[in-house]
């Protein structure tokens, strides 16, 4: 009987694990303050920087980017600075992970500037063309497993990339089987 009641209990805790989505991880932050000229400091991240779509017609397609020392910048001084350019990103993820959340602060000079992310469901577009430090995140959308983030605009600051990695629903159903296996060994 107690094996009956101990192995429901197991296929009911997976059951449930395998239909929520996976809590809060670890938060992964690019924040470009790499001295002496910032830089790209986390290896989490993958950065490409190329050329950017314009942001409307008359502006050049592709332009110079740079680390900025600004006391503007969020965190603590540099930011990236993209004029037009775009910097795409993608992640160095261990086995069962993936990304389910990201945000940025972005300033503009009067021009777009963007973070785009692309799921496995959809991609989410949000910005600013103000020159005022904006926090976009997506929060509230639904966009699956996060692949790949672009950040782009014209003479547009980018600071305090961040993202969130999840372990897979699954991994998680094994850390509770673990869990269970310790609290019946200890009774």
């Amino acid at each position: 009987m107690r094996t009956t009641l101990m192995v429901t209990a197991i296929a009911v805790a997976l059951g449930v694990l395998a239909a929520t989505p996976a809590a809060a991880g670890i938060i992964q932050v690019e924040d470009f303050d790499l001295p002496p000229n910032g830089g790209f400091n986390n290896a989490f991240f993958n950065h490409s920087v190329g050329a950017a779509p314009p942001p409307s017609p008359g502006y050049p397609p592709a332009g110079p980017w740079w680390m900025f020392w600004d006391n503007w910048s969020i965190s603590p001084q540099w930011s990236l600075i993209l004029a037009p350019a775009m910097d795409t990103v993608t992640f160095n993820l261990a086995a069962g992970e993936y990304v389910d959340w990201a945000g940025v602060w972005i300033i503009s000079n009067g021009c777009p500037g963007v973070m785009e992310v692309i799921g496995t469901k959809g991609t989410y577009s949000a910005g600013t063309e103000t020159w005022e430090w904006k926090w976009v995140d997506t929060t509230g959308q639904d966009l699956g497993k996060i692949t790949q983030i672009n950040l782009y605009g014209y003479e547009t600051a980018f600071d305090d990339l961040k993202v969130d990695v999840a372990p897979e629903p699954a991994t998680l159903a094994l850390l509770a089987l673990g869990g269970l296996a310790v609290i019946r060994r200890r009774k």
